[in-house]
């Protein structure tokens, strides 16, 4: 399956907006985005869109048929894809005004609750006008929008979309975004959610997917994320393996990993790890450097490295 004109005009434009390297950057972008309307909303404020540049204007909040909103939403935006299907035919260029659409979208998906999204994706698919992939588009568009707060209900919306995700890049996306988060706040669910569909997506489930399971899982502690990696049986633990590296903030943090990291070679399976030794070891010795001379000579003198642990820790040390 093709990526529909309409998710692919919103991502590229979004892109182009805020010069997107990668897609960490939009998520750390929509964060900070939701962060600051949902104060501005706690406060009764909001910002005339006529007017961006004019301030706040203090509003009172109704009470708003959610639902009816939700519904108004998607007739709105269903109008939207279809002008942009047109649009396709044309062979025109997106302009500004169309990006400013574009975002104005965005924000009012962004806005939503889990509920109003759930209608705004049976609308999707209840809808006779949207069809093949301009459907499809919006209704993946929506989920992955859903797993931004909510991702067990966007990968409970996953499943039931049988065939939705054909296209890989976008499934791993959703699924990879959707389990790290998952797994911050209820790593168990999580990997269960892997056990009990990991046969059944085993294209989707990569080791991308596994790795950000393990980082989320590990930011309850790096033992639970250790856990996760010797369950996970990941072909290349690399990734994850910087991943873990990555939750390592303390001293003691160090010392735990380096304490699991050891036990976890010992116990994989053979050669399993062993590659990504150098680089979790280098990746180390930045934090050693940032202790100071006195703090990093004292964590190496107390953790008993051995010559291979001391060699590949030198490099990034002297390089700080």
């Amino acid at each position: 399956m093709k990526v529909s004109i309409a998710i692919s005009i919103l991502i590229l434009s979004v892109a182009a907006i805020f010069g997107w390297a990668d897609h960490r950057r939009l998520e750390v972008v929509t964060e900070t985005h939701r962060s600051l309307a949902e104060e501005a909303a706690a406060l009764g404020l909001s910002i005339d869109p006529e007017n961006p540049e004019g301030g706040v204007i203090i509003t009172k909040r109704p009470r708003d048929d959610k639902a009816a909103k939700a519904r108004l939403v998607a007739k709105d935006l269903i109008a939207f894809a279809l002008e942009m299907e047109a649009f396709k035919e044309s062979g025109d260029q997106p302009d500004a005004a169309m990006q400013d659409r574009i975002t104005e979208f965005m924000d009012l998906m962004l806005s939503m609750d889990a509920e109003q999204l759930k209608i705004l994706i049976a609308e999707f698919r209840a809808s006779t006008e949207l069809e093949g992939d301009s459907r499809t588009g919006m209704i993946m568009f929506s989920i992955m929008t859903l797993a931004n707060d909510h991702p067990e209900a966007a990968l409970a919306l996953f499943v039931e979309s049988e065939g939705l995700f054909d296209n890989e890049m976008m499934g791993s996306h959703l699924l990879s975004s959707s389990l790290a988060k998952w797994a911050k706040t209820d790593p168990e669910g999580a990997l269960e959610w892997v056990r009990k569909n990991g046969k059944k997506y085993p294209d989707l489930i990569t080791d991308e997917v596994k790795a950000g399971l393990v980082k989320g899982a590990a930011s309850n502690g790096i033992a639970m994320g250790f856990d996760l990696l010797g369950e996970l049986k990941l072909e290349d633990p690399g990734d994850a393996i910087s991943g873990l590296v990555e939750t390592v903030a303390t001293p003691a943090q160090r010392t735990e990993f380096l304490t699991l990291y050891r036990a976890y070679l010992e116990t994989a399976a053979k050669g399993e790890g062993a590659g990504s030794w150098d680089n979790a070891l280098r990746s180390l010795g930045d934090g050693i450097a940032k202790d100071g001379f006195e703090e990093g000579s004292r964590w190496i003198a107390e953790s008993n490295l051995s010559e291979k642990e001391i060699t590949a820790l030198a490099g990034s040390i002297a390089g700080s």
